[in-house]
């Protein structure tokens, strides 16, 4: 048996804390791990007025990085 999943892109506005975005390049950790683009995480945190946010990963590795809004597309999952 075989499952897809589908991912929809969410018009655009900017996300909101704990929704689902996806990486549009790869974004490094503070401790010089590369995630690479195409990753999907949640936001935890926006900073400023949405122009970055915290943005937690679990594949390929647990991570939590900071990214820029213009590096971020929403997801629906």
């Amino acid at each position: 048996m075989v499952v897809v999943r589908a991912f929809t892109q969410i018009p655009s506005r900017p996300p909101e804390q704990y929704e689902r975005v996806e990486l549009l390049r790869a974004a490094e950790t503070r401790r010089g791990k590369t995630v690479p683009g195409g990753s999907r995480g949640t936001v935890v945190e926006i900073l400023g007025d949405h122009e970055a946010f915290m943005v937690e990963f679990q594949q390929p590795f647990a991570a939590l990085v900071t990214v820029d809004a213009s590096n971020l597309r929403h997801v629906r999952e």
